[in-house]
C-alpha cells in the first residue's frame, strides 16, 4: 500500500487534511507531519500516524549556524531566498531563521527518508516550514505537490516538484472552450472566487475587519497555545502581527480620500489607475 504524507502548517489545515485523509485511508497509508503542535490532539483522536514539531525541539537543540552553508550545497537552495518571505513577514532576526532552518532539516530529513512516502502534499507557501519539506523531497526524489485554490470555482491548482506554475500550451488549447465559457459566465454572473482562508484579506480596511469575534477568538487561541500550553505554532509572532495590521488600518484611513470609485455607467477618463500595493492584489 502506497504511503501519503500530508503537511499541516497552521490551524486551518487540520480539519481539511483530516477529512481528506479519512476518505483515502482505505486505499493508502496516510501519515501527517505537523508544524502546528495543537493538531496533535485531533490527529491522535482520529488514529493517524504523525510526527509533530514541538516547542521543546527549539529549546533543547543547539546548532552551529555555519551549517547553513552545508545545507545550501546539499539541498540546492540559497538561504537569503529561502528565508526572505519569513524575514519580511515576521520581522525576525536572521540568526533565529538560520537556527530554525537547521533544526527543520536535521529533524525532517531522517523522518522523511525513513518513511519514504509515495507523495507529499501541502498548501503552497513561501515560509521556511513548507520550503524545507519541498527541498528535502526533491533531494530524496519523492514526488511533492503544492496546491492552492484557483480562479476557477471549486478547483485546486497542483504544482508537482516545482515552486511555480508551468501551464503547457497544449493543455490550454484542449480546454479552450471551457475557459471561454467560464469567462463568459464570469462576466454574466459576476462570479468571485475567494478561498475561505483568504476571505478576510479581501474585506475593506474598516474597523470591523480587525475587531470582530473571529479575530478575537483566533488571537486568544494563539496566546493560549503560546504562553499557557507552550505549544509550537509556525505563525506565532503575535505582537508583530497585531502591530503590522494596526498600522495598515491607520494608513487606510489616512489615504482614503485619495481614491474614488468610478461610475462605469458614465463616460470614464482615458486612463484608470489600479494601485497594486497590498499583499493580496495578485488575486
Amino acid at each position: 500500500m502506497k504511503k501519503l504524507l500530508f503537511v499541516i502548517i497552521a490551524q486551518r489545515d487540520v480539519e481539511f487534511f483530516i477529512n481528506v485523509a479519512n476518505k483515502l485511508k482505505t486505499k493508502y497509508e496516510v501519515y501527517f507531519l505537523s508544524f502546528y503542535e495543537p493538531a496533535e490532539k485531533l490527529l491522535k483522536k482520529n488514529s493517524f500516524k504523525y510526527f509533530v514539531i514541538k516547542k521543546s525541539f527549539f529549546d533543547n537543540i543547539h546548532t552551529d549556524l555555519k551549517k547553513i552553508k552545508q545545507l545550501e550545497k546539499k539541498f540546492n537552495f540559497k538561504f537569503n531566498d529561502f528565508s526572505r518571505h519569513e524575514k519580511l513577514t515576521f520581522n525576525v532576526d536572521e540568526n533565529y531563521l538560520k537556527k530554525k532552518c537547521i533544526i527543520y532539516f536535521d529533524l525532517l530529513f531522517p523522518f522523511i527518508k525513513t518513511l519514504k512516502p509515495h507523495a507529499i502534499f501541502q498548501e503552497l507557501g513561501g515560509f521556511i516550514a513548507p520550503l524545507s519539506v519541498f527541498y528535502i523531497s526533491q533531494n530524496l526524489k519523492i514526488d511533492h505537490f503544492f496546491f492552492e485554490p484557483m480562479f476557477f470555482s471549486k478547483t485546486l491548482g497542483m504544482i508537482k516538484n516545482n515552486l511555480s506554475y508551468k501551464v503547457p500550451q497544449k493543455r490550454y488549447k484542449k480546454n479552450y472552450l471551457f475557459v471561454k465559457d467560464y469567462i463568459k459566465k464570469y462576466h454574466n454572473e459576476k462570479i468571485i472566487v475567494i478561498p475561505i482562508k483568504d476571505y478576510h484579506h479581501f474585506k475593506d480596511f474598516l474597523l470591523t475587519k480587525f475587531f470582530n469575534f473571529t479575530n478575537a477568538k483566533l488571537l486568544l487561541n494563539k496566546i493560549y497555545f503560546k504562553y499557557i500550553e507552550r505549544k509550537h505554532q509556525e505563525y506565532d509572532h503575535i505582537y508583530n502581527h497585531c502591530k503590522l495590521h494596526f498600522s495598515r488600518l491607520i494608513n487606510s484611513f489616512n489615504i482614503k480620500n485619495l481614491y474614488y470609485r468610478p461610475d462605469f455607467n458614465k463616460k470614464l477618463p482615458k486612463y484608470i489607475y489600479f494601485p497594486f500595493h497590498v499583499p493580496v492584489d495578485y488575486s
